[in-house]
């Protein structure tokens, strides 16, 4: 498989001091809840050479302690006045520069200096300054809404309209937080639907470890779900982690332990277009091909590709049985009409979460917009699923077009013989026995994933 090798990563800003997976930002909210933002109150900061002053004021929410070993830029920060001569500002830094700009300004300096073809923002970076943590800027752990959408919203497509701006001849990747798109979206109020009408990014975040790294199977599966029901671009990325040369640890060895889970579980998803196909992600991005310290380890690709090519070739070549018809766009239209619909959609993609981590079989993702485009031969090859959808958004003209379709195939015999074949999956694997494609993909995520 390709390795991504030409990557620039921004975001990190230390090195956690244990082996355990950081939960949150250093980020400090204020204890008074400002209905706007407020430029007396204290502000999370970040340096860039002593450089940097946020000016994202606390939206609201009580003081919340997070863990301060793993921080991150917020991004639509100010910068100090700077005499130190930079690549793109010779002069020094002016007074109250925005990052985005002074980051796009360097970027494009050094990215064709140093051969690069694309830069990575990872770990959340342009997206939240929260991205390990449930918490964000409009939930403080108990409450919801504690911000103003626009304000949120347009602060962080500042960020990018910047970044764009002054370096827009490169494309730009992003890891995303840890968290899905209606996770995002309700508690950072990130509109990742504007950001894609407006081309700052060609692709979707990948899926993200961290859910496979902390066993929480339903938080990486719902969530890389939720990243590719709607497409910036043509496909989307899957990605592992085999080395991860910030951190002395190689997860395939000391996190993974071996066990393939974080390959077969997400690459048996796959995203319904609106001719009714599946597609399957187009990228593998491998994070990454030498360890922390520089070394090409023959080991780990003699045991992690074969799980890879195996994957690959058993792809899902039809919908599950289950079929997660996604509001991509409703959810957005909502948190944008009013900030407390919000609590819907963080409560029904956490519900998601939580009923695939007690075993619910769901792989295939439609968006709501793909649904309403199909002609009524591509809802035919939808005959053998069963939508799944939540509730909130089911009102008006949507209500009307979901109870307009009509039952077709028999789902439930499916189901039964999946049933069956889930209780064989070890005998027929070890007789040499097998399924499609699908059924190979869901037995090893039933084994590896669902039932862990």
């Amino acid at each position: 498989m390709p390795a991504r090798l030409h990557t620039i990563t921004c975001g990190r800003s230390s090195r956690r001091s244990s082996g355990s997976p950081a939960t949150g930002s250093a980020s400090r909210w204020k204890s008074a809840p400002p209905s706007t933002l407020d430029p007396s109150s204290p502000t999370p900061t970040s340096n860039i050479n002593g450089t940097l002053r946020s000016i994202a004021r606390s939206w609201g929410g009580r003081e919340v302690a997070l863990k301060a070993d793993y921080t991150v830029v917020c991004t639509w920060s100010e910068l100090h006045a700077d005499t130190v001569a930079y690549a793109a500002y010779p002069d020094g830094i002016p007074e109250g520069t925005p990052f985005g700009e002074f980051l796009g300004r360097q970027c494009a300096s050094f990215l064709p200096a140093l051969g690069f073809d694309y830069i990575w923002f990872s770990n959340g970076f342009g997206f939240s300054y929260f991205p390990w943590t449930y918490l964000g800027a409009n939930y403080d752990g108990t409450s919801m809404p504690t911000a103003d959408y626009r304000e949120v919203a347009d602060r962080t497509l500042s960020f990018w309209e910047h970044f764009k701006r002054e370096c827009p001849g490169y494309r730009t990747e992003v890891r995303g937080t840890n968290f899905g798109t209606g996770m995002d979206l309700a508690k950072d109020f990130i509109p990742l639907e504007e950001m894609y009408r407006r081309k700052y990014i060609e692709l979707p975040p990948p899926n993200s470890p961290w859910g496979a790294l902390n066993f929480d199977f339903g938080l990486e599966v719902a969530s890389y779900m939720s990243r590719i029901a709607v497409l910036p671009g043509e496909t989307y990325p899957y990605r592992f982690y085999p080395n991860d040369p910030w951190f002395w640890q190689n997860p395939w060895w000391d996190l993974y332990d071996r066990e393939p889970h974080d390959i077969y579980c997400p690459l048996s998803v796959a995203r319904v277009n609106a001719d009714g196909e599946l597609e399957n992600p187009g990228i593998i991005e491998l994070l990454t091909i030498d360890t922390e310290k520089g070394e090409l380890n023959a080991d780990c690709p003699a045991e992690v590709i074969p799980h890879l090519r195996r994957a690959i070739r058993d792809f899902p070549d039809q919908p599950g049985l289950l079929t997660w018809l996604y509001p991509f766009s409703e959810y957005h239209a909502s948190v944008e009409r009013s900030a407390e619909a919000a609590k819907a959609v963080f409560f029904e993609e956490w519900f998601v979460r939580n009923a695939v981590n007690e075993g619910l079989p769901l792989n295939t993702v439609l968006s709501t917009d793909a649904f309403e485009a199909m002609t009524g031969e591509a809802r035919g090859r939808l005959r053998d699923t069963i939508l799944w959808t939540p509730a909130s958004w089911l009102t008006g003209g949507a209500r009307r077009a979901i109870g307009r379709l009509r039952p077709g195939g028999r789902p439930r015999d499916r189901l039964r013989q999946r049933s069956r074949r889930g209780a064989a999956a070890a005998a027929e694997h070890s007789s040499g026995r097998g399924h499609s494609g699908r059924d190979r993909a869901f037995q090893r995520s039933a084994a590896g994933c669902y039932n862990r």
